[in-house]
């Protein structure tokens, strides 16, 4: 009978130890190396991947934060695979996937002053030689679009009147409620705020001023098996709008 017993407990051991190294490989599941810039990885990104996770439970992932420039250096050595960019900086180099159509708004202290200014009319660019100016870092995506705006008005950002630099929109925003100055931000970053009343919102000019949101990914790379599933779901249109109501 002891040489059954003996067998028996030999065969459960047997059993338990692959089903505890199933467990250990899940948990141990490659993690995806994610970038993203300041808006889309605070206001889109976290929704983009919420869905994503609903989809493939075995996802797992870090997300690191930096400008756009920082995340195109984060591509290129190699720290991440795959991210999230506010402007095109090196398509030699990088494929760019246009992810959502963003709009930059000039953002305002709600108060008696402002109002006014809406209810005529006021187009943003008319402030933004007008008012005192919080301006967003060198190397963001939204610095480097108003750049480009500016331009396009024989503008440069050496005319405005800048009060201080600030890399974090929040803290931009507080700055811009506080009666600091205005700013140009991404709409999708002060929408809570012009829905709450703490700030207003003021298109740029007539036609809006419009930046895209890009994934990116290295040209050169082979993605992993779970990566490139990320970049397939993220290039379909209908997920991505559903994501993007989650936000």
């Amino acid at each position: 009978i002891q040489p059954f017993l003996d067998l028996v407990k030999l065969s459960t051991k047997e059993v338990i130890i692959p089903t505890s190294a199933v467990r250990g490989a899940f948990l141990a599941a490659p993690v995806v190396a994610l970038g993203a810039s300041t808006v889309p990885g605070q206001y889109l990104v976290p929704g983009y991947l919420a869905a994503f996770l609903k989809r493939e439970p075995e996802f797992r992932y870090s997300l690191r934060r930096g400008d756009s420039e920082q995340v195109h250096r984060m591509l290129k050595s190699g720290q991440i695979a795959v991210g999230f960019v506010g402007a095109v900086s090196e398509p030699e180099n990088v494929d760019y996937f246009p992810l959502y159509d963003d709009r930059l708004v000039l953002a305002a202290p709600n108060n008696e002053h402002y109002r006014m200014l809406r209810e005529r009319g006021v187009y943003g660019r008319k402030l933004l030689l007008e008012e005192p100016f919080v301006s967003r870092e060198e190397g963001s995506g939204t610095g480097t679009s108003l750049q480009n705006y500016l331009r396009t008005l024989g503008l440069s950002h050496d005319m405005l009147h800048v009060v201080a630099r600030v890399d974090d929109p929040e803290a931009i925003k507080q700055m811009v409620s506080g009666g600091v100055g205005v700013a140009v931000l991404s709409a999708l970053a002060v929408e809570q705020e012009v829905q709450n009343g703490t700030l207003l919102a003021f298109e740029m000019d007539k036609s809006a001023l419009k930046r895209t949101i890009y994934l990116i990914t290295l040209k050169s790379q082979q993605l992993s098996r779970m990566e490139q599933k990320l970049v397939d779901f993220l290039k379909s249109p209908h997920r991505r709008k559903r994501a993007e109501a989650q936000n």
